[in-house]
């Protein structure tokens, strides 16, 4: 699954559940993916280093949401 943004992404379809990026896009791109986050595109991303994922990047929900 591509990042959906930045040079070479996939089409970062509303509604795919989770979205993956490199660390390279994902450092590059962070506000990207925190506003993707944010208005419900996508529910996490995983971080992935030589197609290997190594993180998971997810949403903090506050208690007054």
């Amino acid at each position: 699954m591509d990042s959906g943004f930045g040079r070479g992404g996939g089409d970062g379809r509303r509604g795919e559940e989770y979205v993956s990026a490199s660390i390279h896009q994902f450092k590059n791109n962070i506000s990207r993916y925190i506003r993707a986050l944010e208005d419900g595109r996508h529910r996490a991303v995983i971080v992935r280093r030589n197609d290997r994922p190594v993180g998971l990047f997810v949403p903090y929900k506050s208690a007054e949401e």
